[in-house]
């Protein structure tokens, strides 16, 4: 970190010279000696103002103590710049306790809220030279956004710009992006930590949850289908430690964010003063220094809001990143066509084994750095969605027999199995799955006399290519009636029973 030994809240080096430390001490006298010694020994000398020569010796010496103040800024915006160290997590929990922070930060973010504390103080000794300061502190946030922007760029962007990212193809999509920070599990992230979560958490029931969770994944499902049909391995983030790096940035931009704000309202309505430190011609214009400290909280909040946005990005690539990796797999496990076997297998398919132990490596890469919230975020509705791929994946199977039939079950119960053991919930949305599936088991008699009698259970056209993959699969057995006879018999059918799938 900056200043080998030094904690990561200290943002100067160890070494400092004398200079530097007597130029500091300018702060702890400045007010006492400019307020009130200096006033008195003008009035008893009958001076003008300024005409004291203490008044200009301790000009000389703010001179210096903002030239060195500068020059320290500058040594550590190119220590976080050079050292990989910097963009390391800080995880020791009293650190972190010390600043208020709930889970792992980067050590650079830390380093520059130790230095906007510092920064502030030096404001408050200080204040007729706040404008000082505050220039230099946009400087810093400044450099660091610039900074931060291109290390998320590194983690997402691929090697090869032929290559795109889904999860950042659908961040962009405005209207992904519009329905997930839409969403009631969005809204409730948002909540201030600072607040009381339970006046503003809205709960949602069971069914807006599974509703919800069925909008996003078939948005997503019709927004892949537009361009085409499967995700190759170029086009998904799968080296676990960038997505543990999103994390990090994510809990990092969001807690500085947060600092940033709080920073800006506590700063004292004053208007700074640099006339000594700039050119005779800037000083013609008092509007000049009156713009500088009117515009400064603007500034402040929106490079806070910059922040927030960054790590908003990371959260929904993330998101979006682990839905990637489960159309990838999936879709592998479906395109070969036929889908049938002799031998009844009792192993799931190696898709699913790979997509289980993706998941899981997923999970323990971010369990550490996203807070609990984050994480259910995150991992939410994985079972519906996981549900509804499979069952739209069965418009690309064009035969399967009895054993793949029950290899299907056994791939949806390991995949139910792995998930529950994630977000520590049943994941009853696989459930459905099963039962689509079982449903090849059936004719077609038994099929349309099932929705008479319970109600349908899925959508007519889950229903359709279901007989019509039956019709395929059972090529040369006797039929009593063509495939075109019981798919209009199910629309018939379902135009008289309510569908509430």
């Amino acid at each position: 970190m900056l200043g080998i030994g030094s904690p990561a809240g200290s943002w100067r080096s160890a070494n400092f010279s004398m200079s530097w430390l007597s130029a500091r001490n300018i702060t702890l006298i400045y007010k006492t000696l400019f307020r009130k010694f200096i006033t008195d020994i003008e009035e008893a000398l009958q001076l003008e103002s300024g005409n004291c020569p203490l008044h200009s010796f301790l000009i000389d010496c703010v001179k210096v103590f903002l030239d060195q103040v500068s020059i320290e800024v500058n040594r550590l915006l190119e220590r976080i710049t050079t050292s990989l160290e910097t963009w390391q997590p800080v995880t020791d929990p009293e650190e972190l306790k010390h600043f208020t922070a709930k889970t792992a930060i980067l050590k650079s973010t830390l380093v520059l809220n130790s230095c906007l504390t510092e920064m502030e103080e030096y404001i408050n000794a200080l204040p007729d030279y706040s404008s000082y300061f505050l220039q230099l502190i946009c400087h810093v946030l400044q450099s660091y956004k610039n900074l931060s922007n291109s290390a998320y760029k590194s983690l997402i962007y691929p090697d090869s710009e032929d290559q795109r990212i889904f999860s950042l193809t659908w961040t962009r999509d405005e209207d992904i992006s519009r329905l997930l920070r839409s969403l009631p599990n969005w809204t409730n992230l948002k909540v201030n930590n600072d607040s009381n979560e339970e006046e503003h958490n809205y709960e949602e029931s069971p069914e807006e949850i599974r509703f919800r969770n069925k909008e996003e994944s078939e948005l997503l499902i019709r927004n892949l289908s537009y361009a085409k049909d499967s995700i190759s391995i170029n086009e998904i983030i799968s080296e676990h430690t960038k997505l543990r790096n999103l994390a990090l940035m994510h809990e990092s931009m969001e807690w500085f964010s947060s600092r940033i704000l709080a920073f800006a309202q506590r700063l004292p309505d004053v208007q700074g003063s640099v006339r000594s430190l700039v050119p005779d011609k800037m000083n013609d214009e008092n509007d000049l220094e009156i713009s500088v400290g009117m515009s400064t909280k603007a500034s402040l909040k929106k490079f806070a809001e910059e922040f927030m946005d960054l790590a908003d990005t990371c959260l929904l690539v993330i998101h979006l990143e682990i839905r990637a990796h489960c159309f990838y797999y999936l879709l592998q496990l479906c395109k070969q066509g036929s889908y049938t076997s002799r031998k009844d297998d009792e192993e799931p398919e190696p898709e699913i084994l790979k997509l289980n132990a993706d998941l899981t490596k997923i999970d323990e890469s971010l369990s550490p750095i996203l807070q609990i919230k984050k994480m259910r975020y995150v991992f939410e509705g994985l079972g519906e969605l996981l549900s509804t791929i499979l069952i739209n994946s069965i418009n690309n199977i064009k035969k399967i027999n009895e054993n793949k039939v029950k290899k299907m079950g056994r791939n949806i119960f390991a995949i139910q199995q792995n998930l529950a053991g994630i977000t520590m919930t049943r994941e009853v949305a696989l459930d459905r799955a099963r039962q689509y599936f079982e449903l090849l088991n059936h004719t077609y008699e038994e099929i349309l006399n099932q929705i008479v009698e319970e109600g349908p259970q899925f959508q007519e056209h889950e229903y359709s290519a279901l007989i019509q993959l039956l019709h395929n699969s059972r090529e040369g057995v006797y039929e009593q009636e063509p495939v075109s006879y019981y798919l209009e018999k199910l629309r018939q059918i379902l135009d008289e029973v309510a569908v509430s799938v």
